[in-house]
């Protein structure tokens, strides 16, 4: 496994099955704010496989000794050119302060796995304006899906601890 080349999505699910395999083994469970700040990353890896690729990777991953895992996450072998740029960052910063207040709140909740109905719910609006203000942030931002908010929600900074 560690000598083929894998998607970023296919690693990420490769580590977390050899991470719950190890939590499982020591008993270390993960507190729910910990939790919460994997969900984004773990949503934009399943959405870049698809749940049946996804399945797949997670259970080898859950197969690897701890030292194959540390060896996997320490090789530099992927299918694709390293993930973002000082150049790429920069833009993402940009972009996401073009987001108003709001709309940055809506971002943080939709990358925590929230729906609109949960959102609007959260934030005391209608679910109409919940999805308004996701389709305003996917254009802002270039985006397609919700996975890719969450995504870009963690590259900008805009998960904190405090938020988890």
């Amino acid at each position: 496994m560690a000598g083929t080349p894998k998607s970023p999505g296919a690693r990420a699910a490769h580590l977390w099955g050899a991470a719950q395999a190890a939590r499982e083994t020591t008993g270390i469970a993960l507190s729910p704010g910990e939790r919460a700040l994997h969900e984004p990353h773990l949503t934009s890896a399943r959405s870049q496989l698809g749940e049946w690729e996804w399945e797949e990777a997670l259970a080898e991953g859950g197969t690897m000794s701890l030292e194959e895992a540390a060896e996997y996450a320490l090789s530099t072998e992927t299918d694709q050119p390293e993930a973002t740029t000082e150049q790429e960052l920069s833009v993402y910063d940009e972009q996401m302060e073009n987001l108003t207040p709001r709309e940055r709140e809506v971002a943080i909740l939709v990358a925590h796995g929230l729906t609109n109905r949960q959102i609007a719910s959260e934030l005391s609006i209608s679910e109409r304006t919940a999805g308004n203000h996701v389709a305003r942030i996917l254009k802002k931002l270039e985006l397609h899906a919700r996975a890719q908010i969450a995504s870009r929600a963690s590259e900008g900074q805009l998960l904190t601890p405090e938020q988890g």
